[in-house]
């Protein structure tokens, strides 16, 4: 699969979270993200959906018990 690379602004808006945030959980090694330079911050969308995804699973079953 071929890598869909966006800006953090961009990936922000796609999990409707803030840039910060992002950034945040990236540099916590949380979140797959793509270091391109010292200033310059990429994800791949499909990565991120995957991440999504199974975020929202573990929280659905944490909070079913």
């Amino acid at each position: 699969m071929k890598l869909e690379l966006v800006d953090v602004n961009a990936a922000a808006k796609e999990i409707d979270v803030t840039a910060a945030f992002l950034r945040q959980l990236a540099r916590e090694g949380k979140i797959p993200s793509y270091r391109l330079s010292r200033r310059t911050l990429r994800f791949d969308l499909h990565e991120l959906r995957d991440w999504m995804k199974r975020n929202a699973e573990q929280h659905h079953v944490r909070a079913a018990s």
